[in-house]
């Protein structure tokens, strides 16, 4: 039996639902549109699948998504 590891981001998804994304037109960081999920972000892996796919795990322990992690940058 294997353990499903998934990480959610502390900032869009502090809820931590975890739903299939569905847009009708999806264009790469948009959160407009016909959608289900509302864009809340979450990862199926551990830490290092985290990172590899550009989330940011600060120092106190907190998850961010790519899209967050852009959004707040600037």
């Amino acid at each position: 039996m294997s353990i499903r590891k998934i990480i959610f981001c502390d900032i869009c998804n502090q809820r931590g639902l975890k739903t299939v994304e569905f847009r009708r037109a999806y264009r790469e960081n948009e959160s407009t549109g016909r959608r289900i999920t509302e864009s809340r972000a979450w990862i199926e892996g551990d830490v290092t699948d985290a990172v590899e796919n550009g989330w940011l795990c600060t120092p106190d322990g907190q998850h961010i998504c790519p899209i967050c992690r852009i959004r707040h940058d600037s």
